[in-house]
């Protein structure tokens, strides 16, 4: 069957040309400081690709021996020792909230006044994890829509 052009066909046909058109007449071959430049971003690209790379895999194994000395400190019963070669080493607990349904978080932080403040700040919001660690410190629960967590880490801190 052949296809018939109608009015509509024919004008969007037609501005479809004039705009390969334009487009062939609008380019033009790049000047070497151009390239070269062009180069020089797809090089570093490569090396930005390259570096988030190794920056996950670096974080993975600081994360292992931050675990590894947690748990050989726990053994001796170490909170913080000195060292005089690198200073204040310390265990910390790390407070992590998350939500676990936004609908129910949000009618728990709205009844609370809270929800506001908390929306300013997400979506690293450290005010939120604060607000949960005192609700456990008072010997509250957490309420239903949030989940949290505590991590022991470890601090250094040069004397």
């Amino acid at each position: 069957m052949k296809r018939t052009n109608t009015p509509k066909t024919a004008t969007k046909e037609l501005l479809t040309q004039k705009v390969a058109e334009k487009t062939k007449e609008e380019i033009k071959e790049p000047t070497k400081e151009i390239l070269s430049l062009t180069k020089q971003l797809v090089e570093l690209d490569v090396r930005y690709e390259e570096a988030s790379k190794s920056k996950a895999k670096l974080f993975s194994e600081k994360k292992r021996l931050q675990g590894e000395l947690v748990e050989k400190m726990q053994e001796q019963n170490l909170e913080s020792f000195r060292s005089s070669e690198f200073g204040l080493i310390y265990s910390y607990n790390k407070f992590w909230v998350r939500i676990t349904d936004m609908e129910v978080a949000e009618a728990w932080l709205t009844e609370n006044g809270l929800f506001d403040e908390i929306l300013k700040l997400a979506p690293k919001n450290e005010r939120l994890n604060e607000i949960m660690k005192e609700r456990l410190e008072k010997g509250e629960t957490i309420p239903v829509g949030f989940d949290y967590s505590i991590t022991r880490n470890i601090g250094i801190r040069a004397t």
